[in-house]
């Protein structure tokens, strides 16, 4: 499979509460070097005590993170909650499983258009 470029590189946050904690900066996401503000976002539609809906609705009432790109993930998403996520701001939404190569080829639309 071809990589993305430029590179792609992961942090993984366990849930919405962490990813908040980590895209504020706050506790040990404190240091920007170490954990840098992130060029997109990749988030799950349903993640149990929270839905991904919520979360970017909470992103975007945060303007420094009001233009980063979002995408949801879905495995059982009904079609008005697929709208709802992409009325409150992701870029995409999409259906699980998702094939690597999508991915990939996802990725690197990401990629380049933050390079513009």
């Amino acid at each position: 499979m071809k990589a993305v470029d430029p590179p792609v590189r992961w942090f993984i946050c366990r849930n919405p509460s962490e990813a908040r904690s980590y895209l504020k900066g706050t506790g040990m996401y404190s240091d920007r070097k170490k954990y840098p503000l992130p060029d997109a976002i990749v988030s799950d539609l349903k993640m149990g005590s929270e839905s991904g809906a919520d979360f970017v609705c909470w992103l975007r009432t945060r303007k420094e993170f009001n233009q980063t790109p979002v995408l949801i993930f879905s495995g059982c998403a009904s079609p008005e909650e697929m709208k709802q996520a992409e009325e409150l701001g992701a870029q995409e939404v999409l259906r699980k499983p998702i094939k690597v190569e999508d991915l990939r080829r996802l990725f690197q639309k990401l990629a380049d258009s933050v390079r513009k």
